[in-house]
């Protein structure tokens, strides 16, 4: 009920007095909830005071774990660089080795090769000189021959001459 003053209107003290009494029970309500309300909000105050404790302190560890993940992260970081710095510098190098081993390949194939086209030739020329080693072994041996066959011929001439001239001498001498 609300009530409103206006000093026009007469009131009787006993309409005061319920209007009093109204108003001070109305007081006393409101100073209730209020009481209650500040009970409430210092527990919720201690409440929330208690959690953010609580957070601040989980948040602390939380930070210090985020520190420590992030040296390990670092730590971790630079492991990576190292061993791709040495993994490009070893693969360069094995690169390196593969071309100068694909060189030298291809330089042995070229000397196999001329090695071949040498021993081809080299080949070659044994078989001409074989050939050529029959062919006067023959000549040799005729002309042996024919040596052979001359000398018996100059032999059988000699002797025939000498023949002749004893035969001759008998002949004179008869």
């Amino acid at each position: 009920m609300t009530c409103r003053f206006d000093p026009l209107s007469a009131h009787s003290a006993d309409e005061w007095r319920t209007m009093y009494i109204d108003k001070a029970r109305a007081l006393d309500d409101t100073s209730e909830d209020l009481r209650e309300w500040q009970e409430q909000a210092a527990d919720l105050e201690k409440l929330f005071q208690d959690e953010l404790a609580a957070t601040e302190q989980s948040l602390g560890a939380e930070r210090k774990r985020a520190d420590r993940l992030e040296g390990e992260r670092d730590e971790w970081k630079a492991k990576f660089m190292k061993l791709q710095a040495t993994f490009n510098t070893t693969t360069s190098s094995l690169q390196r080795e593969l071309d100068s081993l694909r060189k030298m390949t291809s330089e042995y194939k070229t000397q196999v090769r001329e090695l071949e086209m040498g021993n081809d030739d080299l080949e070659r020329n044994e078989r001409y000189a074989q050939s050529s080693l029959a062919e006067m072994e023959e000549r040799f041996n005729r002309a042996t021959e024919e040596k052979i066959m001359l000398e018996h011929e100059l032999m059988s001439k000699a002797a025939q001459e000498e023949e002749m001239q004893r035969l001759r001498d008998e002949l004179r001498g008869a």
